[in-house]
């Protein structure tokens, strides 16, 4: 099959063939059905099953299906994303710090609060490491150590955020740092971003919104925890992702139905209108992922029927395919 169509990613800076963007975006919707609604595709050739395939797709179920996938232990100190350490290791690395920097100190607090404003980076991340470990015994350190989240090293910012949430992450104070740090310092470590969001319990419509707004733009970096976060809200920011929608930037399109598609079957009805209108989008990537959320709608999404039938008869390859596909989805049983 040629493949001469350029399809988006949710990189902005890339585009790539269309296969690749297939791969990514059915791998990932494959998921959400398959989770949700026991999905599968008994009606489509071989090699299009093959082409959705998860292996292919390079998509792991398990890690993120809910909010207690995230681990505590992952955030400790000196996290290596190249290196799969134990919880242990980092419970035991935290205490080796706290005891190395108060070793003979009748005041270990005020020793790590002090080494908040050493010249060495090295030293300012160990007493944050320090004080993250005493807890709640540190909670009067709070407010010295937030300025420690605009460090020009992003180790201290981290190891800070990482502290913070440990002395009390219901804390007023955590709280605001904890979006601060989400909406500035998102790429330092997104997931360790969304940690500490989730750790305040925090899901205000602010918080919601931001989450929303971020993704839109960066959902190759962290379209899979939004999801998970915002799963547990019952607000839905109907307004933002109609908007986004029909924005005139592709990226913005394309991402924002990803992020529909990853609600609940009962959440995506709001937007069968506005993705009806993208089965016709000028992108093919974006055609496609509108199809696909109509056809996880299933039956309530009827009224695309003649959408779909027009795309699955003169689309090609991947469109035309999916499109069928989500045409069954939608189309009640005939009885005999």
């Amino acid at each position: 099959m040629k493949r001469n169509n350029k399809v988006l990613r949710t990189n902005t800076k890339l585009r790539l063939p269309g296969w690749f963007g297939i791969f990514f975006l059915a791998g990932f919707l494959f998921i959400q059905a398959a989770e949700a609604q026991g999905l599968s595709f008994p009606d489509l050739q071989t090699n299009q099953k093959q082409k959705i395939g998860l292996e292919e797709a390079g998509i792991e179920i398990s890690g993120w299906s809910n909010i207690s996938g995230y681990n505590d232990d992952e955030f400790l100190p000196y996290i290596n994303k190249h290196q799969n350490y134990s919880g242990s290791y980092f419970r035991g690395q935290a205490r080796e710090i706290f005891l190395r920097l108060t070793a003979g100190s009748k005041k270990p607090y005020a020793t790590l609060v002090r080494e908040l404003g050493n010249a060495s980076w090295k030293r300012r991340a160990d007493a944050l490491a320090g004080l993250g470990y005493m807890g709640q015994g540190a909670a009067e350190a709070i407010p010295l150590i937030i300025p420690s989240l605009q460090d020009t090293r992003r180790q201290v910012r981290l190891n800070a955020l990482w502290a913070l949430v440990k002395i009390d992450p219901k804390n007023p104070l955590v709280a605001r740092a904890a979006i601060e740090f989400f909406s500035a310092r998102l790429e330092d470590h997104p997931r360790m971003a969304f940690w500490a969001l989730a750790a305040t319990g925090n899901r205000s419509e602010e918080v919601i919104d931001l989450v929303v707004l971020k993704t839109i733009k960066n959902a190759n970096l962290i379209l899979q925890d939004a999801l998970v976060f915002l799963r547990k809200s019952d607000y839905i920011p109907t307004h933002l992702l109609r908007e986004n929608l029909t924005h005139f930037d592709l990226q913005n399109r394309y991402n924002t139905v990803l992020m529909v598609a990853g609600w609940p079957e009962v959440e995506r009805t709001r937007f069968i209108p506005e993705l009806i209108l993208l089965v016709n989008d000028v992108n093919q990537s974006i055609r496609v992922a509108a199809s696909y959320t109509l056809g996880l709608i299933g039956r309530p999404a009827q009224r695309a029927e003649p959408f779909l039938r027009m795309a699955a008869d003169l689309g090609e390859g991947e469109v035309s395919d999916i499109s069928a596909w989500a045409l069954r989805r939608i189309t009640p049983v005939e009885s005999d």
